[in-house]
């Protein structure tokens, strides 16, 4: 075509094609120009889909009295992202994709939470808040025994039939005396009772027996 309008206008004379050549030359660099910005504006517009990101934001409350909690790990499963809570329970995530996530809330003493289908949309940030449940634990049937620690005698003497008979003592104080380191004291005038003390120690201390029966009590005596 440009071929065409040159071998015209040279029959014409110089000056006319000099002039249809320019004109047809301004043009030609306008579409040219106007081409490479609109390839320039689609391969941007292409790129800016490709990466677009936006924030997601949100807070982690205690389930019965509402107060945050502090160091939650909140989760985005699959794609790696963790953020932790703060002082006043807030978390967020910068730069993700756009997208559906399934997040995942844990913190000690707590029950996980999983939250399915939250949704990431360009250009907006996103919010989500979690509220988490103490544990419940249940124990089985827990048996407390007690066990006392067996008291066993500092000194024991022992008098047979025999050794009473020959000791020819009256009454069983009586009998005690005659025992090194056993004092016998009587607890009143005309009492007929008395106190057995063993090397200086309280009289509740002490055990007499008869038979296998105790015969003195720490406030009477024998």
């Amino acid at each position: 075509m440009w071929r065409f309008f040159l071998a015209c206008f040279c029959r014409h004379g110089s000056g006319a094609t000099g002039a249809r050549f320019e004109a047809g030359n301004h043009y030609r660099k306008r579409g040219i120009l106007y081409f490479t910005l609109s390839l320039l504006l689609f391969l941007f517009a292409g790129q800016l889909s490709a990466q677009s990101v936006t924030s997601l934001r949100g807070a982690v409350f205690d389930g019965d009295d509402g107060s945050p909690l502090t160091g939650a790990t909140v989760e985005i499963q699959g794609a790696g992202y963790v953020s932790v809570s703060d002082e006043y329970g807030r978390f967020g995530f910068d730069h993700i994709p756009a997208g559906e996530y399934i997040l995942k809330v844990s913190a000690p003493g707590y029950e996980s939470v999983y939250r399915k289908d939250v949704k990431v949309i360009d250009g907006i940030i996103c919010l989500a808040d979690f509220r988490m449940y103490r544990k419940v634990y249940y124990l089985g049937k827990i048996m407390v025994q007690g066990v006392r620690k067996r008291l066993t005698a500092d000194r024991v003497e022992i008098f047979q039939k025999e050794e009473i008979i020959r000791s020819r003592a009256r009454d069983i104080p009586e009998l005690l005396e005659a025992v090194p380191g056993v004092f016998v004291q009587e607890t009143g005038a005309g009492s007929g009772r008395s106190q057995v003390k063993i090397r200086g120690s309280s009289p509740e201390h002490v055990l007499v027996l008869v038979d296998g029966h105790r015969i003195n009590s720490s406030s009477n005596g024998i």
